[in-house]
């Protein structure tokens, strides 16, 4: 039996989430199937929305920290990080 999506975003290495990789998980469904999934996550709190198609995973278990230079990158590319950063 399959793993139900809110354990496999538990389970999820980083403390934030792409719509790619939510399609990864959800590939069997539409686009507005996986968008109506998504919402549900978003009202029920696991996912907290940063940009549209990038969200931070709210979990219990899940360590909040950050990796801001990469977060950075997802919000606004093309960015670099500076050796005076």
């Amino acid at each position: 039996m399959g793993k139900n999506i809110r354990d496999l975003i538990e389970e999820w290495p980083k403390c934030f989430i792409q719509d790619t990789d939510l399609a990864m998980f959800l590939k069997d469904k539409t686009k507005d199937a996986r968008y109506s999934v998504v919402k549900r996550l978003l009202k029920e709190g696991l996912l907290i929305r940063i940009r549209r198609g990038l969200y931070l995973i709210a979990g219990e278990t899940k360590p909040l920290f950050i990796e801001t230079f990469e977060l950075a990158f997802l919000i606004y590319g093309p960015s670099f990080v500076s050796l005076e950063s």
